[in-house]
């Protein structure tokens, strides 16, 4: 059976967050000094080029506008610009650890260009005078790294049930926390309880983070079975005795996948109610485009009001 075409990031992300131009623009004035500096001889031009396309460097960037407008600011380009480049080593590294390349020249560019990215987004945040958000972004990027390692002795490995899954890949969530925890260490010397709003940031991208690995587990069934990676659908499946194989278990899965994030976004939206009991605007965006309805503004009072959902609740000193 032929393998149907990859969807390439950029349309994930348009689906996800709506129309992104704005972010890509901001990413891609800084490619030309980036190749101009560090392009080289070989492939780390062609992955300087790839910057503005990627998912992984795109979603805290609009968390990161998203959660500054429900605190009534402006988003600086030059501190959503350098978080985005920050991301590009998290991307990279992925990709290095998902799909093996043989190629010891798109070994190299890959993780090479992830560190430069990174390193020059995190040099660009400290010049603009975020030290605090550095701080926090680079805490929040090593977790990241921590417990996706530690993924390769579990979901690599074996199936898993839903709860072990949602545990192994809680590096999302400190992912997409990277974003709305940069907007709250923005506003934290403006606001009377910065830590109350710290913590919100955190509750709020956990339950995102993994709201957007299981959306990836849903549309990557194919990607996954071929790199032998175990994720939710295909765990369920072998569970189940379906054969993945054919097309008719093939998307059964793809359906019980999406009957999934529905539950995975009332959590997101429990998690968008202020403590006056009103919505917060811009981060209901991401979740009326996944669930495609208006909130349950009602019920979603009703729970989930200042509970953590963080598996790993290691925060900063």
């Amino acid at each position: 059976m032929k393998t149907p075409p990859r969807i390439a990031s950029s349309e994930i992300a348009d689906a996800l967050f709506g129309d992104t131009t704005l972010f890509r623009r901001i990413l891609s004035s800084y490619v030309p000094s980036l190749i101009s500096c560090y392009g080289g001889e070989t492939s780390l031009r062609r992955h300087l080029q790839a910057i503005p396309d990627r998912i992984i460097c795109i979603c805290p960037m609009v968390l990161c506008q998203a959660f500054l407008i429900d605190m009534h600011q402006e988003a600086p380009h030059n501190l959503l610009g350098p978080l985005g480049l920050a991301m590009y080593s998290i991307s990279t590294h992925d990709d290095i650890v998902d799909e093996r390349p043989e190629a010891r020249d798109e070994v190299a560019g890959l993780l090479y260009s992830g560190n430069i990215a990174s390193l020059h987004g995190i040099s660009l945040l400290v010049s603009n005078g975020y030290a605090d958000v550095v701080k926090t972004v680079i805490h929040l990027m090593n977790l990241n790294h921590c417990f996706q390692t530690d993924i390769i002795s579990s979901i690599w490995e074996q199936p898993s049930d839903e709860e072990g899954y949602l545990k192994a890949i809680s590096h999302t969530g400190y992912w997409a926390a990277i974003g709305t925890s940069a907007a709250a260490e923005y506003v934290a010397s403006g606001i009377d309880e910065p830590q109350e709003v710290r913590d919100f940031a955190l509750q709020f991208a956990q339950s995102y983070g993994r709201m957007c690995q299981v959306y990836d587990d849903v549309r990557e069934i194919d990607n996954d079975l071929r790199n032998g990676y175990f994720s939710l659908p295909i765990s369920i499946a072998l569970e189940r005795g379906y054969d993945l194989s054919v097309h008719s278990d093939r998307m059964r899965k793809r359906l019980r996948g999406q009957k999934r994030l529905p539950n995975r976004v009332f959590v997101i939206s429990a998690h968008c109610v202020g403590a006056d009991g009103q919505p917060f605007s811009g981060l209901r965006i991401g979740c009326m485009r996944l669930d495609g309805t208006s909130l349950q503004h009602e019920r979603i009072r009703k729970i989930l009001r200042g509970g953590s959902d963080l598996s790993h609740p290691v925060l900063l000193s």
